[in-house]
C-alpha cells in the first residue's frame, strides 16, 4: 500500500495515471457497444477502418500493401496519404482483433487529445485541476465525438494539435528547439494519420503563431529562420516516406487526365456566420441541426460547434478580461480568422481570392478548419477559470457574467419573436411553442453567474472545486447528448460468412461491378466502403479520395474528373450505357461479374457494337459560337432518335484560341442522361471533332433535342456539323444470369478477359486521348490500342499459367510459337516493371487504361512487379533525417550528463 501511495506521488507515474484516466473514459463509454458485437463507426468509418484491416492482413500475411488490387482494379496503396497506412499507432496495435482495434484506436487518441491539453494548460500557467477539467471537457466534446466518429480521420488528425501547441508553448517559454523538434515530430504523426486537409490547416495556424511569439519576443531575423528552418526540416524530412510517393501519385494522376478542384466544390459547405447562434443555443435552428432551412454551404459541422453554454459565456468574458494576454490576443485573432475562412462562400469575392491560392484552393468542406478554434476556445476557457481563481477582482467576472446572461436572454427573445412567427421558417412555429429550447441554456447561465458569486464570497478551495464540478456537469448535460449519437454496424461486417464466401466463388478470379447509377447500391453492398478490400473481392467500385482518372474517362465519355473527389467510383452515371455500350471496356478490366440493382441489364444479356454510318439526322453547314466570356451557351435541333443505337457527332472548329470545352448532348422532357453527354476540348486552329452517343432507354417519339453546350471564352467557327445514325448491331446472351438475392441480380460477362491475356492485334493510336472518344467504336476484346507503337495483326495468342500471385507481383510462364503482346488487366502506374526471364521490359499504357508488354516467341517466365522507388526515396530521406535526430539527442544528453 505504501509502495502504491509512493508511486502515485512520483510525477512519471501521475503523468501515466492521467493519461489511462482519459484513455478510459471513452474506453468504458462504448465498451459495451463492443462487447454487444458491434463497432461504434459506420459510413465513412467502416471504410476508414477497412483500410487498416487490409494492411494489417497483408503484413500477417508476409506482404507490405504497396498496391492494393482489389479497389478501382488496382490503386497504388502505400503511396496514398488518406489510408493512414503509416500510421505509427494503427501498427502498434494491428495485432487486436478487429472490434477491441476499434476502441483502442479511439481510446488512445482521446487519451492523447485529452492528456496534451492538459499539458497545454499547464504550460498557460493554469492549475492542476483547471488542466484536467480542461482536458475532460475537451475529450467529450462534440467535434470528438458524436458522428463525427464515423470521419475517424479527421479525429485522429485533430488530436494532436494540443501535442503540437504544447511543444511550441514549451518552446516559447524556454527557448529551446528540443521542443521544436519535438513539435515537428507530432507534427509528422499528424499528417501520417491520414486526413491532410486538417493537417494542413493546422499547420498554417501554428506557423503564425510560432512567428507571433518569435517578433514578440525579439527572437531577431536569423534566429527565427535557423529555428525555423531546423523545425521545418524535422517535420517535412519525417513525413517524406509518405510525402515524396503521394506528390508522385498525383503527378501520374494528373498526367493520365484530372482537372483542378471546381470553385462550387471548394466553397461547398462553407459555415454561415448565423451559425455562431448554436454555440449558445444547438437547436435554434431546430432538431435539424445539421442543415437548418435546407441552407446551401450549411457545413455538416454546426453542432460541433456547440461547446456548451457555459463555456461559450465564461469564453466570452474571459476575452473581455484578459484581451491583453498574449494568448488571448493571437488566439481571438485566430479565432476570427479561421471562422473567416470556415464562412468565405458568404463573403463577396473572399472565396475567390482563397481558391486561387495553392494547396488551399484544392480542398473542400472549409469547415473542416473549426476544430482549431474549438482548441483555442478551450485554451482561454482555461485561462479565465485561472484569472478567477487568482484575481482579487472577482467580481469583475461576476458582472460580465450577469451582462452576458442577459444579452444571451435577448437573443432568445429575438429569436424566438422572429422564428416562432414563422417569419424565417413555419416549420419551427411549432418546434419554438413555449420558448423550451432557450430556458434550458439561460437556466444554466444563472447557475454560472451563482457559482461565480458564491466563490466570490467566500473564496475557498471547496467552493471553487465544486464550481468546477457543477461547470463540467452542466456542460456534459448539454453536450453527452450529441456526443453520444452514433450508429453501430456489426463487426461481422468486415467478416467472411456464407453468402460473401458464395459470392466470392461467383467472382472467381476477375472483378465485380456494381453497375449502379446511385451511390446507394456499393455502399449497402457486400464490398461497400472498401470491404471488398477486406474480403479480397476485386471490383471496380471503391470510396477513395484520390483517384485514378483513366477509368472514369473511359467511362463517361472522355469527361475528365477532379483529381480529389471521394466517392468517384461509387457510383457510375452512364452505367446503363457502360453496360450495353461498353462490353469491350469491362470485359479487358476483367469484369467477371455484374451486380445489377437497377435493371440495368435487359433480360436477353444484350450488348450492342458499333458499326458504319447509316443515316444522317440532321446537319447544318455554319454554326457560330460566339466569345460569351464564361458565359452559357447553348445551341438546340429537334431529333428523332431510337433505343439503344448509336449515333456520331461530328464537325469541324476553328478557334483564334483554346476556348474551353464544350458538351454535345441528347435531352427532353423525360429523358436528360449523363451517358448523352460527350464532353469535346476544343483546341486552337481548325480541327476536325468526331463523338458518339449511346441512346440507351430513349423515349422514341418524345420530344427530343441535340444541344451543343459551353462556356466560351474565344469566337468558335463551326462547320459541317452532323448528327448520324450508326448501325448498331446487338448481341444477345453476352451477360447471363448466375444469382439473385437481396433486390440484386448477379450476372456473369461471359467475354471476361483473365488477368494476363494475349490481344490478337496492336492498333498505333497517335493520340491516347482519342480512345476515350471512341470507346464505343473501339474493340477491346481483340485489339491493344497504344500510342507510339507499330501496327501488329495476327499476333499468337499463346498460353498462360500463372506461378505465383500476390497483392504486388504476378508471375506467369507464357508460350507463344511466335511474337505476342500480353495485357495485364490491372491499372497503369508507371511504378509497375516487367521482366521477361528475368530482364527488364517496357511496359506499354495499353487501352487507356490498363498495361501490357511485348513477349518474344518461345517459353518464357514473365513477371510484374510494382517497385515502388518514389516510396523508397522518401523513405530513404525519413529514415536519414531520424537517424540524425536519434544521433543529435544521444550526442546532447550525454553531453547534458557531462
Amino acid at each position: 500500500m505504501n509502495y502504491l501511495k509512493k508511486m502515485i506521488q512520483n510525477d512519471k507515474s501521475k503523468l501515466i495515471f492521467l493519461f489511462g484516466f482519459y484513455f478510459l473514459v471513452p474506453f468504458l463509454i462504448y465498451l459495451g457497444t463492443i462487447l454487444s458485437g458491434n463497432v461504434f463507426v459506420s459510413g465513412d468509418g467502416v471504410g476508414f477502418f477497412g483500410f487498416k484491416i487490409y494492411f494489417n492482413q497483408s503484413i500477417m500475411q508476409g506482404q507490405f500493401p504497396f498496391w492494393n488490387p482489389y479497389l478501382s482494379n488496382g490503386i497504388p496503396f502505400a503511396m496514398d496519404q488518406s489510408f493512414g497506412q503509416l500510421y505509427p499507432i494503427s501498427i502498434l496495435i494491428s495485432w487486436l482483433p478487429l472490434d477491441f482495434f476499434i476502441l483502442v484506436y479511439y481510446s488512445l487518441h482521446m487519451a492523447i487529445a485529452g492528456f496534451f491539453m492538459n499539458l497545454f494548460m499547464r504550460e498557460l500557467k493554469c492549475d492542476k485541476k483547471i488542466s484536467f477539467v480542461i482536458g475532460l471537457i475537451y475529450i467529450l466534446s462534440i467535434h470528438m465525438g458524436g458522428y463525427r466518429k464515423n470521419h475517424m480521420g479527421i479525429i485522429s488528425t485533430v488530436v494532436w494539435i494540443p501535442v503540437i501547441f504544447y511543444f511550441i508553448q514549451r518552446y516559447i517559454h524556454t527557448k529551446r528547439v528540443k521542443f521544436l523538434v519535438f513539435s515537428g515530430i507530432a507534427m509528422a504523426l499528424q499528417f501520417l494519420a491520414g486526413f491532410i486537409q486538417c493537417a494542413f490547416y493546422t499547420d498554417i495556424i501554428v506557423g503564425i503563431y510560432l512567428l507571433y511569439f518569435m517578433i514578440q519576443d525579439k527572437l531577431g531575423i536569423k534566429r527565427i529562420i535557423k529555428d525555423g528552418l531546423v523545425w521545418g526540416s524535422t517535420y517535412i524530412g519525417l513525413v517524406c516516406i509518405q510525402l515524396v510517393p503521394m506528390l508522385f501519385m498525383m503527378s501520374c494522376y494528373e498526367s493520365l487526365g484530372t482537372i483542378d478542384t471546381p470553385f462550387e466544390f471548394f466553397k461547398g459547405w462553407s459555415i454561415s456566420f448565423r451559425k455562431l447562434l448554436m454555440t449558445i443555443f444547438p437547436t435554434v435552428f431546430g432538431p435539424d441541426y445539421s442543415m437548418p432551412y435546407g441552407h446551401l454551404y450549411s457545413s455538416e459541422i454546426d453542432i460541433e460547434l456547440f461547446l456548451g453554454t457555459a463555456i461559450i459565456l465564461l469564453v466570452v468574458c474571459g476575452i473581455i478580461i484578459l484581451h491583453k494576454h498574449s494568448f488571448v490576443k493571437i488566439g481571438l485573432l485566430l479565432m476570427i480568422g479561421i471562422y473567416i475562412y470556415a464562412a468565405n462562400a458568404h463573403i463577396p469575392y473572399l472565396s475567390e481570392i482563397l481558391y486561387r491560392i495553392p494547396l488551399l484552393g484544392g480542398f473542400r468542406v472549409p469547415s473542416r478548419i473549426l476544430p482549431l478554434f474549438i482548441f483555442i476556445e478551450f485554451s482561454i476557457l482555461g485561462l479565465v477559470l485561472q484569472y478567477f481563481k487568482e484575481t482579487a477582482k472577482k467580481t469583475q467576472l461576476l458582472s460580465y457574467a450577469v451582462i452576458g446572461t442577459i444579452c444571451f436572454t435577448i437573443i432568445a427573445c429575438l429569436c424566438y419573436i422572429f422564428i416562432s412567427n414563422g417569419i424565417f421558417s413555419s416549420n419551427l412555429s411549432e418546434f419554438y411553442k413555449g420558448g423550451r429550447i432557450f430556458v434550458g441554456p439561460i437556466v444554466i447561465c444563472i447557475i454560472i453567474c451563482i457559482g461565480i458569486y458564491l466563490y466570490s464570497k467566500y473564496e475557498t478551495q471547496k467552493i471553487f472545486t465544486i464550481f468546477l464540478g457543477v461547470l463540467v456537469s452542466v456542460t456534459l448535460f448539454q453536450t453527452f447528448p450529441y456526443y453520444h449519437m452514433y450508429a453501430t454496424v456489426s463487426s461481422k461486417e468486415y467478416m467472411m460468412d456464407d453468402s460473401k464466401k458464395a459470392l466470392k466463388e461467383l467472382i472467381g478470379v476477375g472483378n465485380i461491378w456494381y453497375a449502379s447509377e446511385k451511390q446507394q447500391a456499393y455502399f449497402t453492398s457486400e464490398i461497400g466502403f472498401n470491404k471488398g478490400a477486406v474480403l479480397e473481392m476485386p471490383s471496380l467500385n471503391s470510396y477513395v479520395s484520390l483517384n485514378n482518372p483513366t477509368m472514369y474517362r473511359l467511362f463517361n465519355n472522355n469527361a475528365i474528373p477532379q483529381l480529389n473527389f471521394s466517392g468517384l467510383y461509387t457510383w457510375f452515371p452512364a452505367a446503363r450505357a457502360n453496360v450495353r455500350a461498353q462490353n469491350g471496356t469491362l470485359s479487358m478490366l476483367g469484369v467477371n461479374v455484374i451486380a445489377d440493382q437497377e435493371n440495368v441489364i435487359d433480360e436477353l444479356g444484350t450488348s450492342y457494337t458499333m458499326g458504319m454510318e447509316k443515316n444522317t439526322i440532321f446537319e447544318q453547314e455554319i454554326l457560330q459560337v460566339p466569345n460569351l466570356e464564361g458565359q452559357l451557351f447553348v445551341f438546340s435541333n429537334p431529333v428523332e432518335v431510337k433505343k439503344n443505337t448509336f449515333y456520331k457527332v461530328a464537325f469541324d472548329a476553328e478557334a483564334n484560341k483554346a476556348p474551353g470545352s464544350v458538351y454535345f448532348d441528347l435531352c427532353g422532357e423525360n429523358y436528360d442522361r449523363g451517358a448523352q453527354d460527350v464532353n469535346i476540348y476544343i483546341k486552337e486552329g481548325k480541327h476536325h471533332y468526331e463523338n458518339y452517343v449511346f441512346t440507351e432507354d430513349s423515349d422514341e417519339g418524345a420530344n427530343i433535342v441535340a444541344r451543343i453546350v459551353g462556356t466560351p471564352i474565344a469566337d468558335i467557327n463551326i462547320t459541317n456539323l452532323k448528327f448520324i445514325e450508326m448501325e448498331t448491331i446487338p448481341y444477345t446472351g453476352i451477360y447471363e444470369k448466375i444469382y439473385e438475392g437481396n433486390g440484386t441480380v448477379y450476372y456473369r460477362n461471359n467475354n471476361a478477359k483473365d488477368l494476363l491475356y494475349f490481344t490478337e492485334n496492336v492498333i498505333n493510336v497517335q493520340d491516347r486521348g482519342k480512345i476515350y472518344n471512341d470507346v464505343y467504336k473501339l474493340d477491346f476484346i481483340n485489339n491493344s490500342y497504344i500510342e507510339g507503337y507499330d501496327d501488329k495483326e495476327g499476333l499468337d495468342l499463346g498460353e498462360i499459367k500463372i506461378i505465383d500471385q500476390g497483392i504486388n507481383s504476378i508471375k506467369a510462364q507464357v508460350e507463344c510459337s511466335e511474337e505476342g503482346f500480353l495485357n495485364f488487366s490491372q491499372n497503369y502506374y508507371p511504378e509497375w516493371k516487367a521482366f521477361i526471364d528475368g530482364v527488364e521490359t517496357k511496359i506499354y499504357i495499353v487501352n487507356g487504361s490498363i498495361q501490357g508488354i511485348s513477349v518474344p516467341e518461345g517459353s518464357h517466365i514473365v513477371e510484374f512487379k510494382f517497385v515502388p522507388t518514389s516510396f523508397y526515396i522518401g523513405g530513404s530521406i525519413t529514415l536519414v533525417v531520424l537517424i540524425i535526430i536519434i544521433v543529435i539527442s544521444i550526442y546532447k544528453t550525454k553531453k547534458h550528463r557531462v
